[in-house]
């Protein structure tokens, strides 16, 4: 397979490097495609994302892996074989359930970055344009490089994806329209802190709140990830909401004064980080959304499927889907 980013025709164009386009990307090379994937970001996994600061390593947005369904089981114990996962614990008492928690190791982006080795994916790729040319689709970015192609596949967050399809958005129809707005996600501060000691999180290292300021705390040391003791402070969607446009080190301040009930050390140094879109508020029941056969074009991720909505599960199942759409497309030609 053609893994040449400078080639310009390709079957298929992924925008968003992650789960969801990933295993997309996967699924329909392996059915002999050509695909690109097109990510923003410096790197793939999305809100599969690690940050050190210094000997300190923190999974900062999405923080465990369920694997409900047989097909994501496989797939998960496939990748715990090629060293990027491993359970963190069999079950949370904090969360309902006794089904396994997994984890990406050494973190979570260990996972999309063991998908996207051999895919050919183009990072820090700004796309300033997306326009229709008869039955193929133009996908122009920053650097004026632009790719062609028959299939195009979406995957950000459903507000990104019709920022980025522009004045595409108004043709479709009203009741279209208003289905994909009606797809709103949850903000939420992630705060890493470093500490001088443990944690005073009991084991396996995790804190819910069910109302409050925040959301979540995790000790990244027992969960496996980090040498040193540090946590991972998650705010809840009406905090980050009220806060967002406030000072980030002062809104930083109030979560760790929040959280420290459950520290038993120090901070000794923290940074914030704002997910704008941390996870679907609202989703669609369907697994992924045609917006338009010819050429074709296809909303899918996180916020699509009413089996595992919103989480990691919920985002590779939706690429699986709409990769075996894609595969059907291409056969009708």
């Amino acid at each position: 397979m053609e893994n040449d980013l400078d080639q310009k025709e390709w079957d298929v164009v992924i925008v968003g490097a992650g789960m969801c386009g990933l295993m997309a990307a996967r699924k329909l090379m392996a059915a002999g495609l050509r695909v690109a994937v097109i990510d923003k970001g410096r790197g793939v996994g999305g809100r599969m994302a690690y940050r050190r600061i210094g000997e300190a390593i923190f999974d900062h947005g999405a923080q465990y892996i369920s694997a409900r369904s047989d097909g994501f089981q496989k797939s998960m114990q496939e990748w715990q074989e090629n060293g990027a996962a491993a359970v963190w614990s069999e079950g949370f008492a904090e969360l309902p359930g006794d089904h396994p928690r997994w984890r990406g190791a050494p973190h979570m982006k260990a996972i999309p970055s063991l998908l996207a080795d051999g895919l050919p994916v183009l990072t820090n790729a700004k796309i300033t344009e997306i326009s229709k040319h008869g039955d193929r689709w133009e996908v122009v970015l920053e650097n004026e490089i632009r790719y062609v192609c028959g299939a195009l596949i979406m995957t950000p967050p459903v507000p990104q994806s019709v920022a980025l399809l522009g004045g595409i958005f108004h043709e479709f129809s009203e009741e279209m329209r208003a289905q994909l707005e009606r797809l709103t996600y949850h903000r939420c501060f992630a705060v890493m802190a470093v500490l001088d000691g443990a944690s005073g999180l009991p084991r396996p290292g995790v804190k819910t709140f069910s109302d409050g300021s925040l959301a979540w705390m995790a000790d990244n040391q027992m969960k496996g990830i980090s040498p040193v003791p540090c946590v991972t402070i998650h705010a809840s969607h009406d905090f980050s909401l009220a806060r967002w446009e406030e000072d980030r080190q002062e809104t930083a301040r109030m979560m760790i004064a929040h959280a420290s009930p459950w520290l038993a050390a120090q901070v000794t140094e923290f940074q914030i980080h704002g997910w704008r879109y941390s996870k679907p508020a609202v989703t669609h029941d369907a697994p992924f959304l045609v917006l338009q056969h010819q050429p074709y074009l296809a909303l899918a991720g996180d916020a699509f499927g009413i089996i595992h909505r919103g989480n990691v599960e919920g985002a590779a199942t939706s690429g699986w889907a709409v990769a075996e759409n894609v595969i059907e497309f291409f056969s009708r030609k």
